[in-house]
């Protein structure tokens, strides 16, 4: 378990708030490869470059001159608690299937059930993060993080500018 401070990336519509963004909400409604339906949380990368990635992967057909952020998710030590890896072996052997496969999702909303449990036990700022590997370049990381954690360390803050910064920009056309 890392306890390093931390920065994740997330990259999102720019008609949409950080609030919003940070809020879990799209992933509760239609569920991803890491969490059933129903189950909210907010998928980040490691770096900026793999959250385009990883956005491109999912709407590439609409990115054409549309304004989106990325968002830069500042995690302190004192705010920080650690990252629970998923390793290797604990993956399913179809983690990198297309569509996302069942038992992805069912890993991923048992590992963030446990870690709302932990958080229920922990001091009030420990903040848990689930890693698991980018199906793009599996060799990079991207995280789960539920979402009333992330709320939660906004109200410890009580600026969002200092934990969250963000930059608008659009995709570079030659790689649509």
């Amino acid at each position: 378990m890392n306890s390093s401070p931390k920065t994740l990336y997330r990259v999102v519509d720019s008609r949409f708030s950080v609030r919003e963004a940070l809020s879990g909400e799209g992933a509760r409604i239609a569920g991803g490869r890491w969490n059933q339906k129903n189950k909210s949380v907010v998928y980040c990368s490691e770096t900026g470059s793999l959250a385009m990635l990883e956005k491109l992967t999912a709407i590439a057909h609409e990115v054409r001159g549309k304004v989106f952020q990325l968002l830069s998710i500042h995690f302190s030590r004192e705010s920080f608690g650690g990252i629970r890896e998923v390793s290797p072996k604990e993956l399913p052997k179809n983690w990198q299937e297309y569509p996302d496969p069942p038992d992805t999702r069912e890993l991923g909303t048992k590992l963030l059930e446990e870690v709302a449990r932990g958080g229920e036990e922990e001091a009030a700022n420990y903040i848990k993060i689930i890693a698991v590997p980018s199906v793009i370049c599996p060799i990079e990381k991207n995280f789960l993080v539920d979402p009333l954690i992330v709320e939660s360390l906004l109200k410890q803050v009580g600026d969002l500018k200092e934990v969250v910064e963000v930059r608008k920009f659009t995709f570079d056309e030659r790689i649509l």
